[in-house]
């Protein structure tokens, strides 16, 4: 392995050791002082090699993914002031100006929580269309002889449902044709 991209692991291994959570953090500390001794460098040497500020790029889909990318460096960089570099031949890359380790930081947080986003917007997009159906009533004529199929919704997204329900207005809509 090419000094490089050994550096590259022990930066990645600082960051959880410094920025992780629970057992993450324990177990990133144990390796990094393993390989550390094995290669004859100390934490000092990282933070020196990690000093030097690039120019590192992002490529966040849409404004909710550069809001949350902002937010990850903003809470990685002590005394971040916003600068934000836009790529001159890309409408989506960012760029930041940051150390290997709060690059490989940032980037970790901002894998772990895009993927979260997206998961937790995808499950109020689905209750906000319950909730504006229920609301407005876009029902079938009644099927008496039909039963009705059971819910797959667990308490806590009806409850959620009937929160969005009491914030919505009906939309009127006025028949065109007569109902049958």
């Amino acid at each position: 392995m090419s000094q490089e991209r050994i550096r590259a692991k022990l930066l990645k291994l600082l960051a959880l050791a410094r920025h992780g959570v629970g057992g993450e953090k324990e177990n990133a500390a144990s390796v990094l002082d393993k390989l550390l001794a094995k290669h004859s460098l100390t934490i000092e040497d990282l933070d020196d090699a990690a000093e030097e500020r690039k120019t590192c790029w992002f490529k966040p889909a849409g404004k909710s993914e550069r809001d949350l990318l902002g937010q990850c460096v903003h809470a990685t960089v002590a005394g971040w002031d916003g600068t934000t570099w836009k790529a001159k031949n890309s409408r989506t890359l960012r760029g930041y100006d940051l150390t290997r380790a709060e690059y490989m930081q940032v980037a970790l947080m901002f894998d772990v929580h895009r993927r979260a986003l997206k998961k937790h917007i995808e499950k109020q997009r689905k209750l906000a269309v319950i909730s504006y159906i229920h609301t407005n009533e876009i029902f079938p004529a009644k099927d008496d002889d039909k039963p009705a199929k059971p819910s797959s919704l667990s308490e806590e997204d009806v409850m959620q449902i009937v929160s969005m329900m009491r914030g919505m207005e009906p939309t009127p809509v006025h028949r065109a044709i007569a109902s049958t």
